[in-house]
Order: structure tokens, then sequence, then C-alpha cells
């Protein structure tokens, strides 16, 4: 059971186009969690970004973006990762009660580029949710999907 519905928070659920899943109208952008970027504002801690995301889902998101290039080379997945598990284990959500999104970069993923490592071929978007699934980022997420 959804701990968002549990509590009949006043924040606007949409539907996600025709995925039958309902997001909130608000999501929480990770791009600042991350261990990698050298420009800040960057967290790092985990604690820290564990508490953020925690008040984001109380206030009702339940839609968390991040990207392969936040933080370079899947920083802000594997941060985002942490924090997720986290916050199962304290049970403060369910795996369900969440939608995680994240975006491929046309560049490689902290490898060297090659011909078939850039672009948005079928093969680099195959690439990079294998390595999201299973490079650390968010592995735990894709097994209980």
């Amino acid at each position: 059971m959804s701990h968002l519905n549990e509590r009949q928070l006043a924040m606007p659920y949409r539907n996600l186009g025709g995925t039958g899943l309902m997001v909130s109208a608000l999501s929480f952008g990770t791009m600042t969690l991350n261990d990698h970027s050298p420009n800040p504002p960057k967290i790092t801690d985990g604690e820290e970004a564990y508490e953020l995301c925690a008040a984001a889902y109380k206030g009702g998101v339940n839609c968390f973006d991040c990207a392969e290039v936040y933080g370079g080379g899947g920083s802000s997945e594997r941060v985002l990762g942490s924090v997720i598990q986290k916050g199962i284990e304290r049970g403060l959500w369910e795996r369900m009660d969440l939608v995680i999104t994240t975006k491929l970069h046309m560049g490689g993923r902290g490898k060297k580029d090659s011909i078939n490592s850039i672009g948005l071929s079928r093969k680099h978007l195959y690439d990079g949710l294998d390595d999201c699934a299973t490079g650390g980022a968010l592995p735990a997420l894709f097994r209980s999907a």
C-alpha cells in the first residue's frame, strides 16, 4: 500500500503518458546528489541526500529524476540508489511508491567514446540502461521493479 495514499496529501498527481503510472506534479531532480562533480553545489553525504529526498517524499513527491551525466558516470544514480535503499530499510517508502526517471546522454558513460558509444542508437540506449541497472547505480531498483 502506498504511504502517499495513506496520508491523503494535497500534492496533485498526473498520469505519466500511457504508462498507467501516477506521478506527482513536482519531481525531485537529483543533479546535486553526486560524488564526482567538480562544480558546487553537490551533496555527497548519503544522510543529507536521504533527508532531502525524504522531505520531498513526505511533501507528496513520488517522482525522482536523475541522469547518467549528473556528476558524471552515473554518480547521481548511485547516490539516489543508496537513498532509496535507505528509505526502504527505514520504512519510509516501498519501492513501488516511487517513480524513478533517468536520462541517457548522447556521449559515452565515462568510458572512452567510440563510434558506437555515442549518439542515441538502440545499442547505446540499451547499454545505458544496462549500465544503470548493473553498474552500481540503481541495480536494486531494477530487480525489485
